[in-house]
């Protein structure tokens, strides 16, 4: 599961091809995250992390960060290297995804 975690995350020139994106509004759609950062290359998954609703009257709220993967490392290497990125009035933190089991590690030896 850790391999294919990584193989979503890095392409085989072992190159970021899912990206990290904080700071995202709270109004901000996937579709429209999706489409500020298509004019790079295509995106294969676009995804905004929520808060889980509960009960009938709590909708699922933005937790204001997501991921955005490309087909292509060298559409990450475009964005990573661009910027700021603004979309929906807020500044986009970008960074390379670093996987879960990586990040407990790191945390761990610390």
């Amino acid at each position: 599961q850790q391999q294919q975690q990584q193989n979503r995350t890095r392409s085989g020139s072992g190159r970021a091809t899912k990206l990290f994106v904080g700071g995202i509004n709270p109004t901000t759609s996937e579709r429209a995250l999706s489409r500020h950062f298509m004019r790079y290359g295509r995106l294969v998954d676009c995804f905004i992390a929520k808060t889980p609703g509960a009960g009938p009257n709590f909708a699922p709220r933005s937790r204001g960060f997501g991921f955005i993967t490309f087909a292509h490392p060298s559409s990450a290497d475009m964005v990573l290297r661009s910027g700021p990125h603004i979309l929906d009035d807020r500044a986009l933190d970008v960074k390379a995804a670093v996987p879960k089991e990586a990040m407990q590690q790191q945390q761990q030896q610390q």
